[in-house]
């Protein structure tokens, strides 16, 4: 009977001993389901963030293209007010140049006119002299009286 009480005690631990190598194994697996959900939903999360991640990238690339070309033509746009300055100066400059000859011409052309006129004064002063000369040389021929010179009076106060 010793060797039944010691089979039947053999075959108890067998029992308990696998009853809880049934057990752990079967926590284990739920502790590998648990991780393989958790994994899951991590490779899950991770590929929403890799899609984001390139989704991002893409935007980052085409705005940094936009940025490009935004660039390009701001320096386009330089160039082209550099330009529109460089072509006002130059017509600013052309037009003082101008206004300079111009001033030139006219004052030559007013100082060409005075000396002009004057000599047509002098001129104008000779012959009326001349003609009161003749005049006078005329009146004095034809009356026989004396006539004063231009400037004087006579005696009856006449010039």
């Amino acid at each position: 009977m010793a060797w039944e009480l010691a089979g039947y005690a053999v075959a108890f631990l067998c029992l308990t001993a696998a009853a809880a190598i049934a057990l752990a194994v079967v926590a284990l697996l739920r502790s590998l389901d648990r991780w393989n959900a958790a994994v899951s939903r991590l490779d899950r999360e991770a590929e929403t963030a890799l899609r984001q991640w390139r989704r991002l990238g893409r935007e980052a690339a085409e705005s940094a293209a936009k940025v490009g070309a935004l660039l390009q033509g701001l320096e386009a746009l330089a160039e082209g007010g550099r330009a529109l300055g460089e072509a006002a100066r130059h017509a600013a400059r052309t037009a003082a140049d101008a206004a300079h000859m111009w001033s030139g011409r006219i004052a030559q052309h007013m100082s060409e006119a005075a000396e002009r006129q004057r000599r047509h004064i002098g001129e104008a002063i000779d012959w009326s002299e001349t003609l009161w000369s003749l005049w006078q040389y005329a009146r004095r021929r034809g009356s026989g009286a004396p006539n004063p010179p231009p400037g004087q009076k006579d005696e009856c106060g006449r010039q």
